[in-house]
This record gives C-alpha cells, structure tokens and sequence, in this order.
C-alpha cells in the first residue's frame, strides 16, 4: 500500500529496530493515524445534515488503511488496556455518524441549513465512511490480541510511582491518568523485562510525565532498591517517537530518549510517598 514520505519515516524507524517493544497511543490510531492538527473530528449531528468535509473523510480513510497496514506489519507494536477502551469509544463515535449520515430527521433543527442533499454525494461520503469503520474495526480487531500481559500486582505498582511522580513534581492532569498508565506500562517492561519499549505518540504530556518520573528515581538514590530502574533508564530504554510537524520537519522520530535525561534537574527532595512507590515495583 502507498504510503507518503511522513508514513515512510516511522516504517524506517521501526525497520531500524530503535526499540523492541511499541506501545501506540490513541491519538496515532485508526483515522488519526499520521493525520494533521486540523483532522477530521467526526460529530454525529455534522454527520446527519451530511456536512462532514469531504476532502477530510477523504483523508481520514486513507488515514485508517495504513493504520492497520501498519499495525499487521509490526506485531511489536501493542496498546494499554486504558488506550484500548479509549480507542473502543472513538469508534463507537465513527458508527453513531455512519448510522446518522444523512439523516435529517435525527437532528429535526438543522433541516434546511446548508444540508448537502445530493444522493450522489451522500452515497459517496457514507461509503467512505463505512471503509473508515471497517477499518478501525479491522485494527481493533488485532489490538485486542495485543494488550500486554503482566502481573497485575506490578504493573498497578508502577502506575502508581508514574501518578504520584507526576502529581508531586508539578504535573497537572485536567481529565485521567491513561497517559501516566502508559508510561508506566513501557517502564515496567524495560525494568521487568530488559526491553527497548518506545510509546508512539503526538501528545506532547508523555515526555513530561517521563521526565517526572526520572527525576523521582535520580534523587531517591540513597533507596539502593530502585538502582535496577535507574539503570534502565540511563541505558536508554524507555523513548518516546513522535511526528514532528514544522515546514522544515515533517516526519516521525525520536522525541526524548530515556539516556538523555540531565540528572542535575534529579537532585530534588523526593517524598517517602514515592520513595515506598519505588520499593513497591520490586516487591
């Protein structure tokens, strides 16, 4: 399948073997995979007075084929039971305006509002649409056999370390804490398992919350129990991929690496709290 020079560059990356282990964030799946800021934002009464921008819905299929070309090509690549759910209610969005599309009579107020009623046009934006659904459920379908099996016991421990690391060095959180799972979730298995883990993202708080939870482990190092975790992070395992997207860099690559971290912003007082977080994830 054809993929432009911006797709090409995470397939580069991934071919290099930068890491061993992927986990995908919500915001690089199905139709939002590679896609711009200005994306499509599928909406059920825009869906009903058939005024989904064509060129978009366009865009946004062509968006969720290489998702899931992506995803069959790289069984590496896995996703958080968190990210899961929330990638299972994105397309619960997608079949609430493919079951409305055209619809009027679903939203009575908008009738006669700048409704597109060609019957050529609908047919052909509902078509794509129902592509774009096929294929979401086409990646679920192969997420589903890809969610992470780890003791429930360990990684709960780490998802609290990541939560009370980013909420006691500053971090703010205005909706939940999926973003600090799924960091937890890559810590957890490059401490665990010795792994190369890499989160694909384009949400800008993963770095962060990453940065958070190094300066948490850096200035608990009279605790000699998190040496193993410290390690692992100085030797690079843990990074973040994104998509830079500027006139003069438009492609994936690597955000932040673990390794790069500058331990002099570590040495600030850690609280027990974190500390016994920290003993906890190797318990």
């Amino acid at each position: 399948m054809f993929c432009d020079d911006r797709v090409k560059s995470l397939y580069d990356l991934l071919d290099a073997e930068v890491a061993n282990l992927y986990f995908i964030d919500n915001c690089e799946l199905g139709m939002n995979f590679s896609g711009s800021a200005n994306s499509l934002r599928i909406d059920s009464i825009l869906a009903s007075t058939n005024n989904l921008p064509i060129k978009k819905v366009r865009e946004a299929r062509n968006n969720a084929r290489q998702s899931v070309e992506l995803l069959k090509k790289y069984t590496q690549i896995k996703v958080t039971p968190e990210i899961f759910q929330e990638y299972e209610w994105a397309i619960k969005k997608v079949k609430r305006s493919y079951n409305t599309f055209g619809n009027y009579r679903h939203h009575r107020r908008y009738h006669n509002r700048g409704m597109n009623t060609g019957t050529h046009q609908v047919r052909k934006e509902k078509g794509m649409l129902d592509e774009i659904l096929v294929a979401e459920q086409e990646a679920m379908d192969v997420l589903r056999g890809r969610l992470p099996c780890m003791e429930d016991r360990k990684i709960r421990a780490y998802k609290d370390l990541v939560i009370s690391a980013w909420s006691e060095y500053g971090g703010r959180n205005d909706k939940n804490n999926n973003d600090e799972k799924m960091v937890a979730a890559a810590l957890c298995h490059a401490v665990s398992q010795q792994k190369y883990v890499a989160i694909i993202t384009r949400d800008s708080r993963i770095v962060p919350i990453l940065i958070r939870v190094q300066q948490a482990v850096e200035s608990s190092n009279k605790c000699q129990i998190g040496d193993n975790m410290r390690k692992t992070l100085k030797d690079g395992k843990v990074m973040v991929v994104t998509r830079w997207d500027s006139e003069n860099r438009d492609r994936y690559d690597i955000a932040y690496c673990s390794q790069d971290f500058d331990t002099s912003k570590g040495r600030k007082k850690v609280s027990d709290n974190v500390i016994s977080k920290i003993e906890l994830c190797y318990v």
